[in-house]
């Protein structure tokens, strides 16, 4: 084996006589230094998405994006500026750095100017968000901190592995037998069990051997499970916006008092860039009835000639016909003569709870509209027909929407040619923002005001994002045993080793490179047992792709289990586990760093 060792002076020193290592003292300057780019990088990441999205005018996504990479990259730097000042792996400093970037955290958040710096967590833990986004920092820190002391951290610049890689791989005994019994895993889990029982069998001998096969093992599943999870909520989130989309509008445009002048306000609309389709609509609560059964709904009323444009309204009637809300006659009544009673189109739920089919009648029910009696304004109702039940696939919906044509309701409410809004349908749902606020300013602001698709469903997508991060939480915990069996295994290693140890460093080898070894060990297990979780991830997600897993659709409003495989979900799962399983290095790496050459030698 080939190594770089640099040989000591000639004056050749007796190991025994060597001093012992230098006693660790906390550098005030040090200090200082990381509590200055921990808030800073905290400050960074939220003032870079805000300054970006709202001023630059930025894609929120790209934004965020950015933020984070600013925090992640000033957080790696001021770990690494530490570790150069105190000549170590500043531990210390960093941690009590922590405590005040914690502190500092919680004051942005109960300020009105900085709170939006933590947007990016879910409403309901967002008053874990600086705990959360400091903890973060500050592992961020300290693997700058690792990485510049093993390259060099003012003692010489020492990019290299090569004598180290060789070490750790010898240490780890991993043969390509054994790597190929791991690597058929992936195809088949009992050709690689079979494999790698019959090579524990041969090498039984070495526990370092089986604790290293338990290691890469345990990190497989818990990155498996977590992308499968991921996947499947993802899955989840899309069939639900898809849903929701299909249903309401991307954007829509109110006003402040009576909004008479929407034609106008349509055309402005219309013609900015992004817009795709616009629509009139008038939204208010009712009762409806029919016969003896009474249930509360939200009466809409729409254009048919336009709200195809914007909703998937028209493609989600199921029985009838949107058209008959413009030509009622047309309504086939059952047991009698078509009359002229204006047509009405309910969800499928709503339909059930009603007990009623396509041409019976119903009577809406509203507080509006109504003449002024002795006892106050009286409800106003009116006899309509039923011309159609939609599908939208979301219960909510279909149990609580009922549409007539525009000018129905706008006779029903006494609302003479004015509406309640505008809906738009933009090009990019994820820039519906940005389009709503360059309608806004066309339309110069108020009385008008506008909202996007995030900001109506807000409150529901926030739970769906909380629910995603609290199962990324608890799954990431199957990755962490993981890492702590990584780290008994080098702690085992270290003991086991000693001797080595000891031998490299009266040869020459410095603490740090005596670090990358173990480090090194560490990052091995951890890439092995990532590579294999991430492809047994991505192979059960097409699985239940290929052949889906198949719900109750009356019980779940989808036929099956849905699956999104995103890359970029399973690159940051990827991602996380290997800064665990070095996370979990630095303990025992540091140790062994710091073993004098007598204490390996002692016993022999």
């Amino acid at each position: 084996m080939r190594a770089s060792i640099e040989p000591r002076d000639s004056r050749v020193e007796s190991l025994a006589e060597r001093p012992p290592a230098r006693p660790i003292v906390f550098s005030p300057g040090g200090w200082m230094l990381a509590t200055a780019f921990l808030v800073g990088a905290l400050v960074a990441q939220g003032a870079t998405r805000l300054l970006l999205a709202n001023q630059v005018g930025m894609r929120a996504a790209s934004a965020d994006v950015l933020g984070i990479l600013a925090g992640v990259t000033l957080a790696l730097l001021g770990g690494a500026v530490v570790s150069v000042v105190t000549r170590r792996v500043g531990f210390l400093e960093l941690s009590a750095a922590f405590a005040l970037a914690i502190a500092a955290g919680y004051g942005m958040l109960a300020h009105e100017a900085t709170a939006a710096f933590f947007d990016l967590a879910p409403d309901g833990a967002r008053f874990l968000a600086p705990l959360f986004f400091a903890g973060a920092l500050f592992l961020l820190a300290t693997i700058g901190s690792t990485l510049a002391f093993m390259l060099g951290a003012g003692r010489g610049l020492d990019p290299g592995f090569g004598w180290e890689l060789q070490v750790a791989k010898s240490h780890l005994r991993l043969s390509r037998q054994l790597l190929l019994g791991i690597a058929l895993l992936v195809p088949g889990i009992f050709p690689g069990a079979v494999v790698l029982a019959l090579l524990l069998r041969r090498q039984r001998r070495s526990p370092t051997l089986v604790m290293t096969v338990l290691s890469i093992g345990g990190v497989a599943v818990g990155v498996m499970a977590l992308c499968v999870v991921l996947s499947v909520m993802s899955g989840f989130e899309i069939d639900l916006k898809r849903k929701i989309l299909g249903t309401n509008a991307h954007a829509v445009v109110l006003k402040y008092g009576v909004f008479e002048d929407w034609e106008e306000a349509s055309k402005v609309a219309a013609g900015t860039d992004g817009v795709l389709g616009v629509t009139p609509f008038i939204l208010q609560e009712v009762m409806i009835t029919a016969e003896s059964n009474l249930t509360g709904a939200l009466l809409k009323g729409i254009d048919p000639a336009t709200v195809g444009d914007v909703t998937e309204l028209p493609r989600e009637i199921v029985e009838g016909s949107l058209e008959y809300l413009v030509r009622p006659e047309e309504i086939p009544v059952r047991g009698e003569e078509p009359n002229r009673l204006p047509g009405i189109v309910v969800g499928r739920e709503l339909a059930r709870q009603l007990r009623i089919f396509v041409g019976d009648p119903v009577t809406v029910v509203s507080p509006l509209g109504g003449d002024l009696g002795p006892m106050g304004p009286q409800p106003r109702s009116m006899q309509f027909r039923l011309a159609g039940v939609f599908y939208s696939g979301m219960y909510e919906y279909d149990s609580k929407f009922a549409y007539v044509a525009l000018d129905r309701a706008q006779a029903f409410f006494k609302m003479g040619s004015s509406v309640t809004g505008l809906e738009l349908k933009v090009a990019d749902i994820d820039d519906a923002r940005r389009i709503s606020r360059q309608v806004l300013g066309k339309l110069e602001g108020y009385p008008f005001r506008v909202k996007d698709w995030g900001e109506m469903n807000r409150n529901l997508f926030s739970a769906l994002k909380l629910e995603k991060v609290v199962m990324a939480v608890i799954l990431t915990f199957i990755i962490l045993v993981a890492c702590f069996n990584i780290l008994s295994t080098l702690v085992m290693l270290v003991l086991e080793k000693g001797k080595e140890i000891s031998i490299l460093k009266s040869m020459g080898a410095r603490d740090s490179q005596v670090m990358k070894v173990f480090v090194l060990e560490g990052l091995v297990i951890g890439g092995i047992g990532t590579l294999v979780g991430l492809a047994l991830g991505l192979l059960l997600c097409g699985a239940i792709s290929v052949f889906p897993i198949p719900l109750d659709p009356e019980v779940y409003y989808i036929s099956h289990l849905p699956v999104k495989i995103d890359l970029v979900d399973f690159g940051l799962v990827g991602l996380s586990a290997i800064l665990l399983a070095y996370l979990a290095t630095i303990f025992p790496a540091l140790y062994a760093a710091r073993m004098r050459p007598v204490e390996g030698l002692r016993n022999d």
